[in-house]
């Protein structure tokens, strides 16, 4: 029996307790929503049908195809974001299939990028690189971004291309993984190449943020994020996800041998 697959009332009546539930209902929606993530996806608008070109669009809904259509929140320009932890990884994007195929293994730094490997084959990714163009290096954060209220949203932030190559610049600023105490006040300057238009981040502000006050609450939701990676790696397999148009083109004007 598939427990995800009974109701509320159903899975009440077999006597699990509501914290059970609970569990249950996350598993089936991180299934459904985010392929197996422990946090919502953010991504950057690129649909004007659903809101202002490169506003940040937390936890999209797809439909069948893979598009995005609609979003749970939409945080605008200038948006308050804090990095808490970043991972690593390469994939692939597949212009004929629209799709981005997962290539390596997750891995903590850009240090051990010589030390990553092909999923399939098991050879270093470097090798497997030099010769094909289009395996990229996928920067995988999880970020806390704040609203006018003050309300925080913890989310995953896969980051590529030429967006990645300016958030490592903004980041750098910031010795010994000081922007974790830090709220980043962050725009996105719109760019253009050919007849690709993307969006790069640009820091407006940084501001001072009490990191202490929520550090237990923080630290959970890394160990979290840590736990869901190791699963990750332990699993070893690629995952292809349809991507939209306009994602399949910022990928590729992506930025080689960027140094961290």
């Amino acid at each position: 029996m598939n427990l995800s697959e009974l109701t509320v009332d159903q899975l009440k009546a077999m006597g699990l307790s509501d914290e059970q539930i609970q569990g249950i209902i996350g598993v089936k929606q991180a299934t459904e929503q985010g392929g197996g993530l422990p946090f919502p996806l953010v991504k950057v608008n690129y649909d004007p049908d659903l809101g202002n070109l490169g506003d940040l669009c937390f936890n999209p809904q797809k439909d069948d195809s893979g598009a995005t259509v609609s979003c749970e929140k939409m945080f605008e320009q200038p948006f308050k974001i804090r990095f808490l932890k970043s991972y690593f990884q390469y994939s692939k994007f597949d212009g004929a299939e629209n799709r981005v195929t997962v290539m390596s293994n997750i891995f903590a730094s850009t240090r051990d990028a010589k030390k990553a490997y092909d999923l399939k084959s098991g050879v270093p990714i470097t090798t497997i690189k030099d010769n094909e163009e289009d395996v990229k290096l996928v920067r995988i954060s999880l970020v806390e971004l704040f609203d006018d209220e003050g309300n925080k949203y913890y989310g995953i932030f896969y980051i590529r291309g030429a967006y990645l190559f300016a958030m490592n610049e903004i980041l750098q600023k910031f010795e010994n993984e000081a922007h974790l105490t830090k709220v980043l006040t962050i725009a996105h300057e719109k760019k253009k190449k050919g007849r690709v238009v993307y969006y790069v981040p640009v820091l407006e502000a940084e501001e001072d943020y009490d990191f202490l006050k929520t550090i237990k609450e923080d630290s959970e939701q890394i160990a979290k994020f840590d736990k869901w990676v190791q699963q990750v790696n332990s699993q070893g397999t690629t995952e292809t996800t349809p991507t939209t148009s306009s994602e399949a083109q910022d990928d590729d004007i992506d930025e080689d041998d960027i140094n961290f």
